[in-house]
């Protein structure tokens, strides 16, 4: 099951990453398809080589903005429900998967939401 809804995921992303291509704007993807396949990468028996291939084929900027896991704001609710120690381990394996694909990691800091816009912009020489 968990299969399929990350093959779903997987597919949503690529269609927004060709929507994306279309326009001459500047666009932000929150998560991406290297998220979706570093998740089952982890699990028995792994990724699909279809999915792996995904990761090739569809690729982002080289300059991959991440925020860690922040104790500060880290709450759980209904909706999130795994422990910060496991935000921590999954922020571990997404670092390792982006420099494994060749993603430039830029972390941002830990300041204002303005000033880690203006961060961004600055990054991009916007």
């Amino acid at each position: 099951m968990i299969y399929k809804f990350v093959e779903l995921c997987v597919s949503r992303s690529m269609h927004n990453m060709i929507s994306a291509a279309a326009t001459t704007s500047h666009v932000f993807f929150d998560r991406s398809i290297v998220d979706n396949v570093s998740g089952l990468k982890r699990l028995p028996p792994g990724a699909p080589p279809d999915l792996l291939k995904a990761l090739e084929t569809f690729r982002y900027s080289r300059k991959v903005f991440i925020a860690p896991p922040w104790p500060e704001l880290f709450r759980n609710d209904r909706e999130r429900l795994h422990s910060y120690a496991d935000a921590l381990a999954e922020y571990d394996a997404l670092l390792t998967a982006y420099e494994g694909l060749g993603y430039e990691l830029l972390l941002l800091p830990k300041t204002s939401i303005r000033e880690r816009v203006d961060f961004i912009l600055q990054e991009l020489g916007l």
